[in-house]
């Protein structure tokens, strides 16, 4: 009992000591904060803007112009045996024309009532074909012959009632359609461009886009102005050589887009073109694009997706139906009318595609 006694007094001093330097350890004046991990990766940058609807047409389907939900012209098959389509909102059946030696190319319109299909007409007992205008007025048709050894039109704008530009499609010509009456301008330079995208400003100025037949991807700028068509700008998206893709009408603005696998957007401001926006997550050129504006934009490219622009940056379409585009997919417009998207596509033999606001 005494060595016990004599044993806790001699390491009770120890035991003391011990404690009090765990004491301190536990009252640490400058601990470490903790570190939190890193957040997970974020998904994709999506949207659901639209609900989209394929209306099967079953002709490889071209350009469009929808007037309203109820009234959607369609250049439906190719080159001999295209035809006019009307969608009623319900399903697309063929528009007779009266004219069964008339191939359309193009139709635009001013509104529901006032309709402008361009094409070619065959002429009879011969190989040779015309470029012919068919205006729709409230049904009636009344057909105007461009006298010109043109064969295609390449573009058509509608800028009135009774006013439409035409642009034909291998030569550096333009035709004004006014009443019924055709005016015809040449470019500056007409042996080495080809006349692309007609195009109206918000302050009523024309220009007409056209691009080289000698240097790849570079765009000419034409203003018309004292009668006549002058060249602006001639530019071409990034340097030497040209990265330009393909000119859009989008509303009230045109964009310029990228080729060779990058994604980028201009837009032209009346003097020149000025840088937009690029979609750095996809590398692929967009094949198909249009919108109210340049802030408003609905695009497709080879990624087989649809992305929208809603002012700062482009994002996925969460419900977007897949699109396997063909190069030939870039020749046709895309429309917006009364707050729905328009589009043909030349898979599930031809389709008319419609984006319809998605409210939720």
């Amino acid at each position: 009992m005494k060595i016990r006694k004599l044993f806790l007094k001699a390491v009770f001093p120890f035991l003391l000591c011990a404690a009090f330097l765990i004491s301190s350890c536990a009252k640490d004046e400058n601990p470490v904060e903790p570190v939190d991990p890193p957040p997970p990766p974020a998904g994709p940058d999506t949207v659901s803007r639209y609900i989209w609807k394929l209306v099967p047409i079953n002709l490889t389907p071209g350009d469009l112009y929808a007037a309203d939900t109820n009234n959607v012209y369609i250049i439906g098959g190719i080159w001999a045996y295209s035809i006019l389509l009307f969608y009623d909102g319900v399903t697309c059946t063929q528009y007779n024309l009266s004219d069964p030696d008339f191939y359309p190319r193009k139709v635009y319109g001013f509104d529901k009532n006032n309709i402008f299909v361009s094409g070619t007409k065959r002429i009879i007992n011969s190989n040779t074909y015309r470029p012919v205008l068919k205006k729709i007025t409230f049904g009636t048709i009344t057909n105007y012959t461009i006298v010109d050894t043109v064969v295609s039109i390449n573009d058509l704008l509608v800028t009135g009632v009774n006013q439409a530009w035409l642009c034909e499609a291998n030569r550096g010509f333009a035709y004004y359609f006014d009443n019924g009456t055709i005016n015809k301008y040449e470019l500056q330079g007409s042996d080495s461009i080809q006349p692309l995208k007609f195009y109206l400003s918000p302050d009523n100025n024309l220009f007409l886009f056209a691009k080289s037949q000698k240097t790849t991807g570079l765009f000419y700028s034409y203003k018309f102005e004292n009668g006549g068509f002058v060249n602006v700008e001639t530019d071409c998206y990034g340097d030497f050589p040209c990265n330009t893709n393909c000119i859009f009408r989008c509303g009230k603005d045109v964009i310029m887009t990228t080729r060779n696998n990058t994604c980028g957007t201009k837009y032209f401001n009346g003097n020149e073109w000025v840088y937009h926006a690029f979609l750095d997550s996809v590398w692929a050129p967009f094949m198909k694009l249009g919108g109210i504006s340049k802030d408003s934009l609905v695009g497709l490219n080879f990624n087989e997706s649809i992305y929208t622009f809603g002012g700062n940056k482009w994002r996925k379409e969460n419900n977007s139906p897949m699109f396997p585009l063909t190069i030939y997919e870039s020749l046709h417009n895309l429309e917006f009318s009364t707050g729905r998207v328009y589009f043909t596509f030349t898979g599930e033999f031809g389709s008319l595609v419609i984006g319809t606001p998605n409210k939720k």
